[in-house]
């Protein structure tokens, strides 16, 4: 018998083979897993700011601290100027999170769609 031409397959054994499946099988598993988990987190995270953002304080809250420009540290005064039920202007005020922690102030402008408060524009006053 000539080994040069034969198969690698046919010369693995059956132990050689089942291993090599569950490699293959495991590798598969554990792919789909954190996929799975990766999905599952930005599902959560968006059910999450949903279910926050029904109410327009905890919106506002939610919208001017986790927002990555003219971002508060926290909100500490807030102020509804123009409110027809589908649309809201807010002024919080507050910290900035930039150091040194000034002062500032911005003036929220939200939508209502599906029951949650939506962030359209989020404006620096000072």
């Amino acid at each position: 018998m000539d080994y040069k031409r034969v198969n690698r397959r046919t010369r693995m054994t059956r132990k050689e083979r089942y291993k090599m499946r569950q490699r293959k099988r495991r590798r598969i598993t554990l792919t789909a897993i954190c996929v799975f988990l990766i999905v599952g987190g930005f599902v959560t995270n968006k059910i999450i700011a949903y279910k926050k953002c029904q109410n327009i304080s905890s919106a506002v809250e939610y919208y001017t601290t986790s927002n990555i420009d003219n971002s508060l540290l926290r909100v500490q005064n807030m102020e509804l100027k123009f409110s027809d039920g589908d649309t809201a202007v807010v002024t919080a005020s507050g910290l900035s999170k930039e150091k040194p922690h000034e002062s500032r102030k911005v003036e929220c402008h939200l939508k209502k769609s599906n029951n949650s408060w939506k962030l359209e524009n989020l404006y620096k006053l000072n």
